[in-house]
């Protein structure tokens, strides 16, 4: 009910059928024995029309309308495992844009594809280092690796790349982040010299814009919003692609924060949510 690669199957389930109810169970309930995966178990039936859908997601049982399922999530009707109240926030950030709806900002896979192209890499130093997902850190660019990148694989690549991307400090995450972590969004600064590896996402733009991003990109409430549909332990471009985005210009790009409480309390803020719901979706 919310990876995209089911999408087709869900919307038929859906939208052909009378889904009547779900009961999520997470990672943790141990349903089968000797198994920990996360399951569902839904009552249809087949042919009628989805009205009201009764959820349940540990002790929290409720209804959830299709009309509300199409409003939140038109394209591929997801119906993530959260709260009644969760639902309330989620309304609350659809009306924001989308990150792939703000043309000055580009969000990529690494350039270098460690596979295909590692003829391009080194182990002799060159102005490119390498920068590969397992040297993401909360502090930084963690130097294990001492490899590098020749200067010839700088052509091969587009001339987008070249001109938005290249030489640019940028913002980077893992591409791979288990699904069981209670914080999956962790966005950092590359330095503009770094060539990255495929096993890293970038966000390019200019740096003021990057300097909101990172504030905004590293609050609670996004990698809430990036959780609850994300069932793998992949950070899919297309998934940063739909989170909400509030204005901009709101956001003050030199805002100094001592935890992520502060900087949790300044974002949800602006996201326009209360105490209570900044409490619901802290990490």
């Amino acid at each position: 009910f919310g990876d995209v690669s089911a999408k087709k199957l869900r919307k038929h389930l859906l939208l052909c059928n009378n889904v009547r109810s779900i009961q999520f169970f997470a990672e943790k309930v141990s349903i089968f024995e000797n198994v920990n995966q996360a399951t569902n178990i839904f009552i249809l039936q087949k042919g009628g029309v989805t009205s009201d859908i009764s959820i349940s997601e540990e002790d929290n049982i409720f209804d959830v309308n299709i009309s509300l399922v199409k409003e939140l999530f038109p394209e591929n009707l997801e119906i993530p495992a959260i709260k009644s109240l969760e639902w309330d926030i989620l309304r609350k950030l659809s009306s924001l844009k989308k990150l792939k709806q703000i043309p000055s900002i580009r969000n990529r896979r690494g350039e270098l594809d460690l596979s295909i192209c590692k003829e391009f890499v080194t182990l002799s130093p060159t102005p490119h280092r390498l920068v590969r997902g397992n040297m993401i850190d909360d502090s930084g660019v963690r130097d294990i690796n001492g490899e590098f990148v020749l200067e010839s694989f700088i052509s091969t690549r587009s001339k987008d790349y070249r001109t938005f991307d290249f030489n640019r400090k940028r913002l980077i995450c893992q591409q791979i982040s288990n699904g069981g972590l209670r914080r999956r969004l962790k966005f950092i600064y590359c330095a503009s010299s770094d060539v990255l590896g495929n096993s890293c996402n970038y966000i390019s733009s200019d740096e003021e814009t990057l300097a909101k991003l990172y504030l905004v990109l590293n609050s609670s409430v996004l990698n809430w919003r990036f959780k609850i549909t994300s069932s793998n332990n992949h950070i899919n471009n297309y998934e940063l692609d739909e989170l909400p985005i509030i204005d901009l210009n709101k956001v003050d790009a030199s805002f100094a924060y001592a935890s992520q409480e502060e900087l949790d309390e300044y974002i949800g803020s602006l996201y326009g949510l209360t105490k209570d719901e900044r409490k619901l979706v802290a990490i």
